[in-house]
C-alpha cells in the first residue's frame, strides 16, 4: 500500500507539472503569434488553470502505475523526435 500511495503522489505532481507546462506553452505560443489574450483577470485565470489540473491529476493518478508508464513512453517518443529533427 505504501508503494501505490507513493506512486500516486509522483503521478499527482507530474501530471499536474505537465498540464501546467502545456498550458504555459499554448500562452506562449498565442503572445508569439499575436493572438488577442484577456488580462482582466490573469491571476484568477492561472488559479483556475491550477485547479483544474489538480483536479485531473487526482482522477488521473488513481492508475498511477499504467499512467506512469504511459508517460514514460510518451516522454521517450517525443525525446526522440526531437533528438531526430522531427515535427
Amino acid at each position: 500500500m505504501q508503494m501505490y500511495i507513493e506512486l500516486y503522489a509522483i503521478c499527482f505532481m507530474v501530471t499536474v507539472i505537465q498540464l501546467m507546462l502545456v498550458v504555459t506553452l499554448g500562452t506562449i505560443t498565442d503572445i508569439e503569434e499575436g493572438i488577442a489574450q484577456d488580462d482582466r483577470h490573469p491571476i484568477r485565470q492561472w488559479i483556475g488553470y491550477i485547479l483544474k489540473s489538480c483536479g485531473i491529476a487526482f482522477i488521473v493518478s488513481f492508475a498511477a502505475p499504467v499512467v506512469l508508464m504511459l508517460y514514460f513512453i510518451f516522454w521517450i517518443i517525443i525525446l526522440i523526435a526531437i533528438l531526430t529533427g522531427e515535427r
